[in-house]
């Protein structure tokens, strides 16, 4: 993916601006408070600890910066969470066998959201991480939703 992304920086014209970095999301290769943003975009469900990776992002933001997270979620309105999760766990793998040939892909994604944290959860964990000013909106019926905070001016 880093190739791909280098190759479409490079098309726009943004290698100058743009410097793409691999790296490990549970130790981030950037010094303190270096970003006035740090996101994260449908990748918190794919690490071994949640808290490791928010309490990086919060360590790299700095003071008066924003940390968010667009991530899948769990609706929990009643008819909609019945059908969808029919749809998510049971339909959802079939079709992926049958239209991309790909079962174990789409299968796993439920697994992943299992034991995900929901909404309200996954703010608390915003906070424990240290971050303030947390707010969380559900999107699409609740089937992702995106988290921000903000890090407070804290001394050091």
């Amino acid at each position: 993916m880093l190739a791909v992304g280098r190759e479409k920086v490079k098309q726009k014209g943004l290698d100058k601006q743009i410097e793409l970095v691999q790296g490990n999301a549970m130790e981030l290769p950037f010094a303190d408070n270096a970003f006035d943003y740090v996101t994260i975009g449908f990748g918190l469900r794919n690490v071994p600890d949640y808290a490791k990776v928010l309490s990086e992002m919060h360590r790299v933001v700095k003071p008066g910066g924003q940390v968010v997270c667009l991530e899948m979620s769990k609706p929990g309105w009643q008819p909609f969470k019945a059908i969808y999760y029919f749809y998510f766990k049971k339909l959802m793998p079939l079709l992926g066998k049958l239209v991309a040939r790909k079962y174990d892909q789409y299968r796993w994604l439920p697994e992943s959201l299992a034991d995900f944290p929901d909404l309200p959860r996954l703010a608390e964990m915003f906070r424990e991480a240290g971050l303030q000013e947390v707010r969380a909106y559900p999107l699409a019926g609740g089937v992702a939703a995106l988290h921000m905070g903000k890090k407070g001016n804290e001394r050091a």
